[in-house]
């Protein structure tokens, strides 16, 4: 099966160095030159981690007033909100999970867009934007500037990082490229699909690490004052660890799905339940075609711990095969089991610089998809009725097509069962119409079912070679009759009783029993052992006057081949009996 890589970045947190607010007194202050007003477009882009609920706003620049003069990025009920002249809209996706996420609010002359991770969110509320007179106000972080409310109100209780803010409504691929490169990316230059450094206006990187002052790197003067909210550096806080990307490289079998239609579930968890806080959960992404044999997906994954002295910590991500209305075998094979044992100690300055988490590793999307359901065309019930003119007729046993998502090539195996006989397979095909004629009926049907009629059942599953897949339905049951052959398949009647010798004889495992009949007559053909013992028993009621055979192929009464040797076989018609001998070889 061919194969086409991705590259699989997950971002783990955020900054080494962010600031964090306690929702009742800290925030950031800072000037808003240069920023976009009225109606013009705009983005705002920012890192937050919380578990705060209510609303309230982590960022908001604008006048002071109670007419919503302003645009104002927060949380409401656990999503993502922004507010904008009055307007609001929020997010489907919960961001109070206590994990970093990346947040981006953009306004491109029309409506408000939010992206949450670098995925464009779908959005409920006032998506249509009306505008007031604007002038330039301050910015805040970490707080709105409603004066309709008491001071502090909706502060933000959480962590802050990488604010920034554009006088363009930045495309989703630049979006996306901010969430992938994380704190990597220096935004005052241009770098992958993110091209817009020289429409910044705003850029508070959070990397003093100390002091009341928050720089803007983007050169328009808009420095901020912190009150209360304390510094944080990652590389030496016991509960968080700061950003690493980490890249996989994951093999896509080749497919015929929509590229909007696949995506990986991944798992992560802690070695012991006690050694780990929040760095459970399980994260859906969808694939990004980049080119023809270049995918990309990213996956937030925290790696926050609590300290202890329980012993090292282990993080494993697993992950699970997950395509929409299709059945993947969700073995949650292990792709990175990596040891950290400074987690629940000290952390070694620098560490997340040199973790073994950047060693890549490979996984498989998916190993097999089976192939698809599929439905019976043929009746359920059908007779075929032979005789000596319509042998060459057909009778045609058919299903729909079932088809393979992973573009492997699907066979048919087509089982019989003949009446108290076990189901055998008779077919491998790559059809979809079976034709079966009556010729076939008549030289394998009754084989080991000597007799006017007998039922056959069958049965139809599509295979990939991996997969198996039965079709949908009851199988299909056909009645077989031969009364008006043997009526005609000789010219003339015989006059008496005979059982003919076998041919072959000896034989090797299959041989023929030949006997005549007169008149209707109620047959019963046994072989018997040179002990003798009964091995097989063929039972034929209101048998035609004619002539007539029957195929042995070594087998008994139970399904299992008899040993060589010498067998007598006797044919008991009304009050005629005779019995002969043949020779089995092996």
């Amino acid at each position: 099966m061919k194969k086409i890589a991705i590259l699989l970045s997950l971002i783990v947190s955020a900054n080494a160095q962010y600031l964090e607010f306690d929702g009742t007194n800290d925030y950031i202050e800072a000037t808003d030159n240069s920023f976009p007003m009225g109606s013009e477009v705009r983005t705002a882009a920012m890192w937050i981690k919380t578990t705060q609920t209510g609303e309230k706003y982590f960022f908001c620049y604008g006048k002071d007033d109670t007419q919503y003069q302003r645009w104002s990025i927060g949380i409401s009920n656990g999503y993502n909100l922004v507010e904008f002249n009055n307007a609001s809209v929020h997010s489907e996706k919960i961001v109070n999970d206590g994990l970093w996420h990346h947040i981006a609010a953009s306004y491109d002359g029309t409506n408000m867009n939010i992206y949450v991770d670098g995925s464009k969110e779908s959005l409920s509320g006032d998506i249509n934007v009306t505008f007031d007179t604007k002038s330039s106000g301050k910015v805040l972080i970490g707080d709105n500037s409603d004066t309709s409310v008491p001071a502090g109100s909706y502060r933000f209780k959480g962590s802050i990082d990488e604010v920034s803010v554009f006088n363009k409504a930045l495309s989703a691929d630049e979006i996306l490229e901010l969430y992938k490169s994380g704190s990597e990316l220096n935004l005052i230059s241009n770098s992958g699909d993110y091209v817009s450094s020289s429409n910044l206006v705003g850029y508070w990187r959070f990397n003093e690490g100390t002091g009341t002052t928050v720089g803007d790197a983007s050169s328009k003067g808009n420095d901020g004052t912190i009150y209360g909210a304390n510094w944080i550096d990652g590389e030496s806080s016991f509960n968080d660890k700061g950003t690493k990307a980490i890249t996989f490289n994951v093999e896509l079998p080749t497919h015929s799905l929509p590229d909007t239609n696949i995506s990986l579930v991944f798992w992560k968890s802690g070695a012991e339940s006690n050694e780990c806080t929040g760095c459970n959960g399980r994260d859906t992404v969808s694939m990004r075609k980049l080119s023809d044999d270049h995918w990309e997906a990213t996956v937030g994954l925290d790696t926050t711990l609590v300290a202890g002295d329980v012993g090292e910590s282990m993080y494993w991500y697993h992950y699970f095969k997950t395509i929409p209305d299709y059945t993947i075998k969700e073995d949650l094979e292990r792709f990175k089991s990596e040891p950290n044992p400074d987690g629940l100690r000290q952390l070694e300055p620098g560490w997340h610089k040199e973790t073994p988490l950047v060693n890549k590793d490979t996984v498989i999307a998916w190993n097999n998809i089976a192939p698809e359901s599929f439905e019976w065309i043929s009746d359920v019930l059908d007779t075929v009725i032979i005789n000596k003119d319509n042998i060459t007729d057909t009778y045609n046993l058919q299903w729909a097509e079932s088809k393979s998502v992973d573009l492997d090539s699907i066979h048919y195996l087509v089982n019989a069962k003949i009446g108290v006989y076990p189901v055998e397979e008779i077919y491998d095909t790559t059809v979809t119409t079976l034709p079966l004629t009556y010729q076939e009926f008549l030289e394998n049907v009754f084989e080991e079912t000597p007799g006017n009629g007998v039922t056959v059942k069958f049965s139809v599953s599509a295979t990939d070679g991996k997969d198996t897949v039965k079709v949908s339905g009851d199988d299909r049951v056909v009645y077989v009759n031969r009364y008006e052959y043997l009526s005609t398949e000789s010219e003339g009647i015989p006059t008496v009783f005979a059982l003919h010798e076998n041919y072959p004889n000896p034989f090797n495992p299959t041989t023929t029993l030949r006997f005549d009949l007169p008149e209707v007559s109620d047959i019963t053909l046994t072989i018997y052992n040179m002990l003798g013992q009964r091995v097989k028993t063929f039972n034929m009621n209101d048998t035609p006057a004619g002539f007539h055979s029957i195929k042995w192929n070594a087998i008994n009464d139970y399904g299992d081949p008899v040993g060589a040797g010498v067998y007598l076989y006797q044919l008991r018609a009304n009050q005629y009996l005779e019995t002969r001998k043949m020779v089995l070889l092996k």
